[in-house]
């Protein structure tokens, strides 16, 4: 009890150093201690535009952090990868915050205490525990038993808003809370789907009466996901038959009338078309209904640089389009042109050692080379776009006959990037 009392008046010390170390109650300040962390280092994520800040401890094992006004308010993680601990914190302006955790007994919970405690928790809550459940542990339940988890946890989080004094605050969470809590009780008919039957549709007449209340014109349904959800499920009319993002574009533009939606759905749609599309025929249907739908001016400049330049690598890769001649590197430090290897087919295969997937691809392009050992018509070539050599060679397979390991010049890394579109 007396360790409990003196740990409290500690943090409490602490957070009035951080008063003054941030000259009053103007500034924003995040301070803390970690206990017995051999590394001495902690990363801060800012939630918004995925930034990290590494922050070095000190031999006691405390820190501060003030983050700039700009970037306030803000939702920030604290990650610790020794344990892989990860806390959702919240920061205003002037705010007071205090952590502290002992590495060494991961299995607590890490300590909170300042002027955003219940505002950190709520976050918390929004991030780790009002998200949908495995999809099979849904569907063997009946919707009224599952929504109640939904929204015990819902209530949860509206009993905490009433301790916190940040209107601002309260008002974005709510609006975002009664998205979330429609987008998660939406799950149930996706599990159905999925782990029941793709042919037939839910049967539970408590899912449909909710579900007819549903207002697909709020915008904070489209940012969630329901919108978008709703009708992708609308249009299955098979297990493996999914809509597109025309399909589903189209369908929104029937439903929907707040332009706000629209604007929203037609980029989102858009972009997912941009990603996944190789047909330039398909994409070109799918850009005409975008701008035939968003009235946004700023949407349409930012979708149209992107499909300018998606167009472009579509046009390469057209079949019976011939491939710009790179300059590669070999293992021993040779430079060649890749139009120097002369096969009747040269399969190319774009890589990195630090692609998870790529790496992974490997083992089937092995089994490739394999079953083509004896045909002198086919090469493979697996071209790194590795910024070291050294990173390069580490994970590149063997030379064989019939499959040569290459690295990509720096020159031969802009085209792949320009010209392909092949940057990650």
């Amino acid at each position: 009890m007396r360790l409990v009392i003196l740990e409290i008046a500690v943090i409490l010390i602490v957070l009035i150093l951080c008063w003054i170390v941030g000259e009053g109650r103007g500034n924003t300040v995040f301070c803390g201690k970690v206990k017995n962390l051999d590394s001495g280092v902690v990363l801060l994520y800012h939630e918004d535009d995925i930034t990290i800040d590494t922050l070095r401890l000190t031999k006691d094992g405390e820190f501060i952090y003030k983050p700039l006004s700009s970037d306030l308010p803000g939702i920030y993680v604290l990650y610790i990868p020794e344990t892989s601990t990860f806390t959702y914190i919240y920061l205003r302006k002037g705010a007071r915050l205090h952590y502290l955790f002992d590495v060494s007994h991961p299995e607590k919970v890490p300590v909170l205490v300042g002027d955003v405690v219940v505002e950190s928790k709520i976050v918390r809550i929004m991030n780790e525990e009002f998200v949908c459940l495995d999809p099979e542990v849904i569907a063997r339940q009946p919707f009224e038993r599952y929504a109640k988890g939904i929204n015990d946890t819902y209530n949860e989080v509206i009993s905490l808003l009433r301790e916190t004094h940040d209107q601002e605050f309260s008002q974005k969470v709510l609006t975002e809370l009664n998205a979330k809590r429609d987008y998660n009780l939406y799950c149930f008919r996706a599990a159905y789907k999925l782990c029941i039957s793709g042919e037939t549709d839910v049967q539970d007449t408590a899912f449909w009466n909710f579900a007819r209340k549903l207002d697909l014109n709020k915008i904070e349904n489209a940012k969630s996901g329901l919108l978008r959800m709703v009708v992708a499920w609308d249009l299955q009319s098979g297990y493996d038959k999914n809509a597109s993002d025309l399909e589903i574009l189209q369908e929104v533009n029937k439903r929907v009338g707040n332009q706000q939606v629209l604007d929203y759905m037609a980029e989102e749609c858009m972009l997912s078309a941009l990603d996944n599309e190789s047909s330039l025929e398909k994409l070109s249907v799918m850009y005409d209904l975008f701008v035939n739908t968003c009235k946004d001016c700023e949407i349409l400049w930012r979708v149209w640089e992107r499909y300018k330049k998606v167009r472009k690598t579509l046009c390469r890769l057209a079949p019976g389009k011939e491939m710009i001649d790179l300059e590669v590197v070999d293992r021993d430090g040779n430079h060649l042109k890749l139009s120097s290897i002369k096969n009747d087919i040269i399969y190319v295969d774009i890589w990195a050692s630090w692609c998870g997937p790529c790496c992974y691809e490997m083992t089937f392009l092995e089994q490739l080379a394999q079953k083509y050992a004896n045909n002198s018509r086919l090469m493979i070539i697996s071209l790194s776009t590795d910024d070291d050599k050294e990173e390069w060679l580490a994970k590149a397979p063997a030379d064989k006959s019939n499959w040569k390991q290459y690295w990509a010049t720096q020159h031969a890394k802009e085209i792949l990037e320009n010209e392909y579109n092949i940057s990650a």
